[in-house]
Formats: structure tokens, C-alpha cells, sequence
């Protein structure tokens, strides 16, 4: 199931950044076709939001993050992910955090997010990892069921202002990423709560 989700997440990864170089809006807000068959959900696991570009860690994408941007990272990439579970309940989602003693069902929805940066201040090349940039951009990709069943339903992303700046003050920081978490979360939250309505999986 591993490799299929694996396969699953490069596949959509490679094709959206084909889409998203071609785009010269400094604003991101596409959003891939969704999926013909989906299932009315039984619940959403969450997943913490991907910090590292994806295959920098074989040393196939040029790494340009400072460790700060890192560390910074994912504590953005815990509290979007924890804040985005609690906005989905509050609009009526069953949500949880995904955890490795809880598996999916075939009706169970995943959600993978990863950050986003402009490869460059001249370009509208869209690329993955967290910098600190503004806007502070995302990228949500939706998945439903489990192994041999598992498919790739929608994408959607983000931009939002932030306020986290480099070599910030502990509290500072810590206020601004949660702030920052919140403002991501809400707008990732929306979003799906209109792909639930708009399937007719809630009011």
C-alpha cells in the first residue's frame, strides 16, 4: 500500500507541477478535475504537512532550505495539520489526525498537504518546501481507500499572508505560527467542506 501511495503522491506531484509552471498568476488557486467515482467518506485522516521538497532527501532536487526554514517548517507542518482537523469539525467532517494504529477503509479520505514556494523572486514557477516567504503556500492533495483501491481524487492550493519572519523571538514565533497555522488551515478547511457539500456528503 506503501508503494501505491507513494507512486499515487509522485504522480500527482509531477503532473501539478507541469500545470503550475505554466501559470504566470503570482496568486495559486488551481485545482485538478476530482476523481468520477467517490464514495461518501466515512472520515478524514489528516497527515502533517510535507516540509522537505519532494526527492530532495536522494539528492534529485537541489536543496536550497536553511535548517531554520526546516525547523520552522514543521512546526508549521504540525500545527496546519492539527488546526485544519479541528476546522473540519467544526464544519461537520469527521477528521482525525492520521496515525499508524488507525488504518483507512475503503471509503476513508487522506489528506496530504505540502508547502510551496516560488522557485525564484522572477519566476511563477511553483515549487515544493517551506521558505520564508509571503504568501505562505500550500498544496492539498485528497486521497480515497486503501491499497490496491486507493485513488487520487482532488488538489487544491493555498496562499495566505504570514507572519513568521527569520530569527524571530521564541513567543513571537510561536504566536505567528499558529497564526499562520490557523489562517492556512481555515482556507484548506472551506475547500473541502465545499467538496462535501458539493457531492451531496453533507448539508
Amino acid at each position: 500500500m506503501r508503494m501505491r501511495l507513494a507512486f499515487l503522491l509522485n504522480a500527482s506531484w509531477f503532473m501539478a507541477s507541469l500545470l503550475l509552471a505554466a501559470c504566470a498568476s503570482e496568486t495559486v488557486t488551481s485545482e485538478l478535475p476530482v476523481a468520477g467515482r467517490v464514495l461518501p467518506p466515512d472520515r478524514i485522516l489528516v497527515h502533517r504537512f510535507q516540509v522537505i521538497p519532494q526527492g530532495s532527501e536522494y539528492g534529485t532536487v537541489p536543496f536550497k532550505q536553511s535548517p531554520e526554514e526546516v525547523r520552522v517548517g514543521r512546526l508549521l507542518g504540525e500545527a496546519v495539520a492539527t488546526n485544519l482537523v479541528a476546522e473540519l469539525k467544526t464544519r461537520g467532517v469527521n477528521a482525525a489526525m492520521a496515525r499508524d494504529d488507525a488504518p483507512p477503509q475503503e471509503q476513508t479520505v487522506w489528506i496530504f498537504g505540502r508547502f510551496m514556494h516560488l522557485e525564484s523572486p522572477s519566476s511563477s514557477n511553483v515549487v515544493g518546501g517551506y521558505t520564508f516567504a509571503d504568501p505562505l503556500r500550500t498544496r492539498v492533495m485528497i486521497f480515497q481507500g486503501s491499497g490496491s483501491n486507493l485513488q487520487f481524487i482532488a488538489q487544491a492550493d493555498t496562499a495566505t499572508d504570514s507572519g513568521v519572519k527569520p530569527r524571530m523571538a521564541p513567543e513571537a514565533e510561536k504566536a505567528a505560527v499558529e497564526a499562520d497555522a490557523k489562517r492556512v488551515a481555515k482556507e484548506a478547511a472551506d475547500r473541502i467542506a465545499a467538496y462535501y457539500r458539493k457531492r451531496g456528503f453533507m448539508k
